[in-house]
């Protein structure tokens, strides 16, 4: 596991770090790193017993939940006069009903996508959308380049990389 600090608010010392200390923190760290994924892996495994343990009978009510909404969904389409003044209809135990979806457009039979962009552009061009926008791709990608980079004072934008630092414990197994 490698620890990466990026961005993170750092906390000031005012003495020294020998390379002997460093290296001795490394060491606790490494321990703590150890430790971690000890009762990390411990905590996963309890996490799949209990799933495990509840599986079986979640899946049991699952499927009883699965067969009774078909019925109720049965009900309220052949019964749409129950439906007719509202979308719902409280019953004893809960509601029932209609929620209607957001609206979206779909191809009629026999059309495509770049038939219908086409189409607009001769009889409704004011729906058609036309995105201008930074390639930043091939700006990075071309940044080398000495006519590209000459220009990137002039265009407003410069080639930041930030550097971060990590920490990779060897791991040893215990």
């Amino acid at each position: 596991m490698e620890t990466i600090i990026g961005r993170r608010k750092k906390t000031l010392l005012k003495e020294s770090i020998s390379i002997e200390e460093a290296d001795k923190i490394l060491g606790e760290y490494a321990e703590a790193n150890s430790q971690f994924k000890k009762k990390t892996a411990k905590m996963e495994l309890k996490i799949i017993e209990v799933r495990n343990e509840f599986t079986a009978e979640l899946d049991k009510w699952q499927a009883v939940m699965d067969a009774k909404f078909e019925l109720l969904q049965h009900y309220a389409e052949t019964n749409p006069e129950q439906f007719k003044d509202r979308k719902s209809l409280e019953l004893t135990h809960g509601i029932i009903g209609f929620r209607t979806g957001t609206p979206k457009l779909k191809l009629a039979k026999g059309f495509k996508w770049e038939n219908v962009l086409a189409n607009l552009k001769n009889l409704l061009p004011e729906f058609v959308r036309i995105k201008e926008e930074v390639d930043k791709d091939s700006l990075l990608s071309n940044a080398t380049e000495p006519t590209v980079n000459a220009k990137f004072h002039k265009v407003g934008v410069y080639v930041d990389q930030d550097e971060t630092f990590y920490v990779k414990p060897k791991e040893e197994l215990n």
